[in-house]
């Protein structure tokens, strides 16, 4: 038995993660374990017990391994294989659908994957480009490039040789904004339509064409500024002054200095394309509810409070108007859904305190925004539980609107907790009524403030940087931020002065 082998079986709590001798294991070339390791009974007692591992980087070596060395039954493990990569994707099984943008492809170790391309065996690489992208040339030895990717790089680069890419660049990332934009439109569509026809029991089960048509009136009515259910003239008079709010200004994105130079001269990527590009990056604050929100292949941004999950020592800072112009692939949600934060906000309805919290979890269901308006302690007094898709939104030019406009959404749908509180909606709208039209834009605007302080912005996909659209970079380990339009200005006017 190899040293490695003896110091894995001493220690197999390593293979959990891909640990340093993990990879050290990974930079042999397959095929050269030993009979007494593949074969020892540590494993096969993990993999009865269904340990939380068994779905690995190191699963996925063993068992390629095993094919190797036993061609008696080679398809057996072609199998076995199979299912260690449809399960090491991290996706929503309900939903498990490539159309509903919930996939996101394995996290194999570069090491491994390079063994396995160097194998050159058509079965077990049919395989796994079934379940993961094919790599670029980048991540072997300039020696040591498989055929096949040679082959698909060579013809990409004939393709690139017959145009113009300074030319056409504009018009390709126009093209592919618009590509992208409609592409994430339609996932969103898949996902509410499967997630809506899989919670119904099966004798109610209708034609998946019903649940589409569903998902198709919930977004158009996401994406219409709410009207308060209230008396007609209050409802007009509500809605013309939110036309008075401001727009957001800025948002912001949390990265780290290592990604910087790259985000810079490449792109802001999500999870998704970062996996199927082979770029490496420090997980942030992803969770399995994101994926099953939409969220696998999307970059994340803020205007105020983000995750702090997101760790990382560089801030962007964007021109939210700007970024519109350019007409990105982006969506956004009345909050980040997986930030729980149990914090009760405070707005001044008149002379009248109103205390709300929408940023807890649901008691009921984690994919519904839960709304609670609360008591000066936070306590609950009455509840709201609406569904996660109708706080995501597309329309860009009316965000504050829609943002601002769906605290009514949740006034109105609000379900008593417990006291006699049945006459609260009437009470509160009749407040409202009272306020003279400048105290109704002062009311709105707190609205837009306290109910948007988690809100989410997102680019969809991939995102290249039109510097004219950023204003900031800070560094919290430096205690520096640069001012790009200062700077430049002073680059310009023969300067290189510190910019603070």
């Amino acid at each position: 038995m190899r040293d490695i082998e003896e110091i894995l079986l001493n220690s197999p709590e390593l293979i959990a993660f891909t640990s340093t001798e993990v990879e050290r294991l990974f930079a042999f070339p397959l095929g050269q374990s030993t009979s007494e390791f593949r074969h020892h009974p540590t494993w096969s007692t993990c993999y009865k017990i269904g340990a939380w591992w068994s779905d690995t980087d190191f699963s996925l070596w063993l068992h390629i391994e095993k094919y190797l060395a036993e061609p008696e039954i080679q398809q057996e493990n072609l199998k076995k294989i199979g299912g260690i990569l449809a399960r090491m994707t991290p996706a929503t099984y309900h939903l498990g659908s490539k159309k509903s943008g919930t996939r996101i492809q394995p996290n194999i170790s570069p090491e491994l994957l390079r063994q396995i391309y160097n194998l050159e065996d058509a079965k077990v690489t049919n395989l796994l480009q079934m379940h993961v992208t094919i790599p670029p040339s980048n991540i072997f030895n300039a020696d040591q490039i498989p055929a096949c990717i040679l082959s698909q790089e060579k013809k990409v680069q004939e393709t690139l040789k017959q145009v113009n890419l300074k030319t056409l660049e504009p018009f390709i990332l126009k093209v592919q904004r618009t590509i992208r934009k409609k592409q994430r439109q339609q996932e969103e569509i898949n996902r509410i339509a499967r997630k809506h026809r899989d919670r119904m029991a099966d004798e109610e089960i209708q034609d998946i064409q019903t649940y589409i048509n569903d998902a198709k009136i919930l977004m158009q009515d996401a994406n219409t500024p709410y009207t308060p259910q209230c008396e007609e003239g209050l409802a007009e008079r509500i809605m013309l002054a939110a036309q008075k709010l401001p727009s957001f200004s800025e948002i912001k994105h949390i990265t780290s200095t290592s990604a910087l130079q790259s985000i810079l001269d490449d792109a802001l990527y999500g999870s998704r394309s970062l996996s199927h590009f082979y770029l490496s990056f420090n997980k942030a604050a992803l969770s399995p509810l994101d994926i099953s929100n939409g969220d696998g292949n999307a970059v994340c941004l803020g205007t105020q409070d983000i995750d702090p999950q997101a760790t990382g020592d560089i801030t962007l800072k964007f021109n939210l108007e700007k970024i519109i112009q350019t007409k990105p692939s982006a969506f956004y949600k009345q909050a980040d859904f997986g930030y729980l934060l149990n914090r009760s906000r405070t707005i001044k309805l008149g002379n009248t305190p109103l205390f709300f919290n929408h940023t807890s979890q649901s008691r009921r269901d984690p994919e519904k925004l839960s709304f609670r308006i609360v008591d000066c302690n936070n306590r609950q007094q009455q509840t709201s539980e609406l569904s996660n898709e109708i706080f995501i939104a597309y329309d860009l030019s009316k965000m504050h609107l829609i943002l601002t406009l769906n605290f009514f959404r949740c006034i109105d749908s609000l379900q008593i907790a417990y006291g006699d509180n049945t006459n609260y909606r009437s009470d509160f709208y009749e407040k409202v009524g009272q306020l003279t039209e400048d105290e109704l834009v002062c009311f709105l605007e707190s609205i837009k403030l306290n109910f948007t302080d988690t809100m989410e912005f997102n680019f969809y996909g991939s995102h290249q940087i039109d510097f004219f659209t950023v204003e900031t970079i800070s560094s919290k380990i430096n205690n520096y931020t640069l001012n790009l339009f200062e700077f430049i200005k002073s680059l310009n006017e023969g300067s290189s002065g510190p910019q603070k």
